[in-house]
């Protein structure tokens, strides 16, 4: 019999696209599945669909709960799983009929605990549908003829994966086992300590160069949809924590990925808080401690920062983030 596959669907206020979220995860080529959908204290009609897809399916577990953030609604996901595999899919989010399939099928062939997809992202205010490299997300060189990442090659290459859960299939028992979950906060951006302590523990990995996920930009009420300059910093400042305590190889790759996020232009362009500016520097000296970055990823966030000045005109700023990456 195939294995049972659970898939958590973390809801918040999103009436208005849960019906082609719900329905494209129950018309799934493969059909064992268990669904939960974990309402998390919506003000608006996804608790009353939530209960409507359970009458309809018996394959839909519903859960209700006061309003505490992605990542909580996530572990009570993962509690209450009972499946061999675990899969996340947010509640603006689809997926397509043959998604969780190809995950199985890739997780199950290459024998590991992860595997990983790509995705395409579409702009929920202009409805433009992309698909480059930079939403692929996959972005390190095809590596064997299984194309599967060995420990070695994960922390080499951690930087070039993405942080969001729901590219991922998860061996369940293991990440039980492993005590992997979301950091209990509410707050934004708190896939990324998952991700990485994910990629912590993980042996081997399995990469899907296909586009399995439908990805929702810009929605108007997102918890992502404007950048929160002291959640984005508190976040990555755990991250980091995290990482220290549990696998610093790992350390060099998340910082070259923190120091070049799109999201941290956005934020310097605008300009920091004082107070927000004095920890961030205080966060990115206390990285380069005891050399935990490496001289190949200094150059490479040198030579980085130095182009993103010339392009976005906030040389200053830059500059003060730069000399407390470099330590110069």
């Amino acid at each position: 019999m195939k294995k049972k596959i659970s898939i958590v669907v973390p809801i918040f206020n999103v009436d208005k696209y849960l019906d082609q979220c719900v329905l494209s995860i129950l018309n799934q080529e493969y059909k064992n599945i268990e669904v939960i959908l974990v309402d998390d204290g919506s003000t608006d009609k996804s608790g009353l669909k939530c209960d409507q897809y359970k009458i309809t399916d018996p394959r839909v577990k519903v859960i209700h709960q006061m309003n505490q953030g992605h990542g909580p609604a996530c572990n009570v996901g993962i509690k209450e799983s009972t499946g061999e595999y675990l899969y996340f899919c947010d509640g603006d989010d689809y997926l397509f009929p043959h998604t969780i399939k190809r995950l199985v099928e890739t997780a199950e062939k290459n024998k590991v605990k992860v595997a990983i997809c790509t995705a395409y992202a579409f702009d929920d205010l202009t409805k433009e549908v992309i698909i480059d490299p930079t939403y692929s997300l996959i972005r390190t060189p095809r590596q064997n003829e299984n194309d599967t990442l060995s420990r070695k090659t994960i922390i080499r290459e951690a930087n070039k994966l993405s942080a969001r859960p729901w590219d991922k299939i998860l061996d369940a028992e293991w990440l039980k086992k492993e005590e992997i979950f979301f950091p209990e906060i509410s707050m934004s951006y708190d896939d990324v300590p998952f991700h990485w302590l994910v990629l912590a523990r993980v042996p081997k990995v399995a990469l899907i160069r296909e586009q399995l996920y439908a990805y929702r930009l810009n929605r108007i009420g997102a918890s992502c949809y404007q950048i929160k300059q002291s959640e984005f910093l508190f976040v990555r400042m755990l991250t980091f924590k995290i990482l220290k305590k549990s696998c610093p190889e790992l350390i060099d790759g998340f910082i070259r990925l923190f120091v070049s996020d799109m999201a941290w232009l956005e934020i310097a362009e605008k300009g920091l808080e004082s107070e927000t500016k004095e920890k961030w520097i205080e966060f990115l000296h206390t990285s380069v401690e005891k050399n935990q970055l490496s001289n190949k990823t200094k150059k490479i966030i040198s030579n980085y920062l130095y182009t993103q000045t010339l392009k976005f005109k906030v040389k200053n700023r830059i500059k003060i983030v730069m000399k407390a990456v470099l330590n110069r």
